[in-house]
């Protein structure tokens, strides 16, 4: 983590081989409460899934009002601060080495209205009924605590996809 003109700039855990991660919003806020409820850079992506909570989520300056069973999408290098809201929920948080294989890849991430820079901070309230969300970052969650092994790194990328082209 690097400080810049006030804001801290938060990098991808080092040592992690797949630069994907799932954590839970609850120990998040608990564990980093004083980094991440003060503006901050991050240089990877989130996917937030807020259970059963509201917070007004800061991002890039602009408050984001979130309902429960909501997921949140925050591209890479945006500003974004958490407030003091008790979250429950999990964030999938991944970088461009992870997820873009090929230049296709890149594209698809880059030009997807979940990341692009040009809408703003996208929302989506997910079902009651509707079980993917939960199913499928608890399949993400499971693969990861399997030791890591030539086909890990696909197997989670094609869950992320499939998640984000049923959105």
């Amino acid at each position: 983590m690097t400080k810049e003109k006030g804001i801290k700039h938060v990098f991808f855990k080092q040592g992690q081989p797949l630069q994907v991660e799932v954590i839970d919003l609850t120990s998040l806020s608990r564990n980093h409460q004083q980094i991440i409820t003060q503006p901050h850079r991050a240089d990877f992506y989130h996917v937030f899934w807020f259970q059963e909570c509201s917070p007004v989520h800061e991002v890039d300056f602009m408050k984001i009002k979130t309902v429960p069973n909501s997921l949140l999408f925050v591209n890479k290098e945006s500003v974004h601060t958490f407030d003091n809201t008790p979250y429950k929920g999990k964030v999938v948080i991944f970088t461009d080495d992870f997820f873009c294989v090929t230049d296709r890849d890149r594209q698809f991430l880059h030009h997807s209205i979940l990341f692009n820079g040009l809408y703003p901070t996208t929302v989506i309230p997910v079902k009651r009924d509707d079980d993917f969300v939960a199913d499928t970052i608890g399949r993400m969650e499971a693969e990861l605590r399997i030791s890591n092994d030539s086909l890990q790194s696909d197997i989670l990328i094609w869950m992320e996809r499939t998640s984000m082209i049923r959105l």
